[in-house]
């Protein structure tokens, strides 16, 4: 059963002797220094888009193929998101729904 985030977790992490903040959104990550308010924030489609490159790259290598066939069905998994993002907002603008 899968549980609706409402509302943001935060967890304090000590790296390299640092003390930081993880926090989980509802819209993604973002990890910041203790104290400070600016840090790094990922967004849920990029954490997703990454393993799913990364997975890519590690089936690939364990089929022992060659480097350029990486790049290759990498470019092309990136070309057919690109397309399908676009189709997809060019439909939802002329219907009007964004």
């Amino acid at each position: 059963m899968a549980t609706k985030l409402d509302k943001s977790l935060k967890r304090e992490l000590d790296i390299d002797g640092k003390l930081y903040t993880l926090t989980l959104s509802p819209t993604g990550l973002l990890l910041t220094e203790k104290g400070h308010r600016k840090g790094v924030e990922l967004t849920w489609k990029s954490l997703i888009g990454g393993l799913v490159i990364a997975t890519i790259a590690n089936g690939l290598g364990l089929l022992n193929q060659a480097s350029y066939i990486n790049f290759l069905v990498t470019g092309g998994v990136l070309l057919l998101a690109a397309s399908v993002d676009a189709i997809s907002r060019r439909r939802r603008s002329a219907t009007g729904l964004g």
